[in-house]
């Protein structure tokens, strides 16, 4: 997540509305995404009067995540830290509409990144998601809610919230907090 003064990317001819962008199999951030993997990041500006922030969320997966969360891993100052991620996004931040690297509006004026894959109680960075053509999808994600509690193994996180927050922050919390009380219940009695 990268945070600006102000969103300077919108413009009222392009991205005025816009919620995303994806840079496809770019080819100018090498050291960081040999494989040109598409990039995708979420515009936060684009969000409800409230929540508008000019912030940029960049979704990374597979070899780019690994390669980022090693770059980080040992860095344990944290301008060092910062330094090293914005390099990491600069090559697709860049070439957003009005760039200009003498703007401080295009300067960030912070960086937050998880390192999942470097974090043991995270599973190393594990997740769950059914197969492609998966035909039983909503079944599956009820038998993850739903865990076995028989044998104390609960499942919780994003991926086992509400249907309305699959995928969130807030579905995270939330998964975590109806678990806590479905153990505390079965505790309890």
């Amino acid at each position: 997540m990268i945070r600006f003064p102000r969103a300077f990317w919108e413009t009222k001819e392009r991205f005025e509305n816009a919620t995303e962008v994806q840079w496809l199999a770019p080819n100018y951030a090498t050291d960081t995404n040999p494989e040109r993997l598409t990039q995708t990041c979420y515009l936060f500006n684009a969000a409800p009067p409230g929540l508008d922030d000019p912030t940029l969320v960049f979704f990374i997966y597979g070899p780019t995540s690994l390669r980022i969360a090693s770059l980080v891993k040992n860095i344990h100052e944290p301008e060092a830290r910062d330094e090293a991620l914005l390099a990491c996004f600069h090559p697709y931040y860049s070439r957003l509409p009005n760039y200009d690297e003498s703007n401080t509006d295009c300067k960030p004026s912070g960086v937050v990144a998880s390192a999942w894959v470097n974090d043991e109680l995270a599973g190393y960075g594990s997740y769950t998601i059914s197969k492609v053509g998966c035909e039983s999808y909503d079944e599956d994600l009820e038998a993850i809610r739903h865990g076995m509690p028989e044998k104390c193994l609960w499942f919780c996180g994003e991926h086992t919230a509400r249907w309305d927050l699959l995928g969130t922050t807030t579905g995270a919390y939330g998964s975590g907090e109806a678990l806590a009380k479905r153990i505390v219940e079965k505790h309890s009695s």
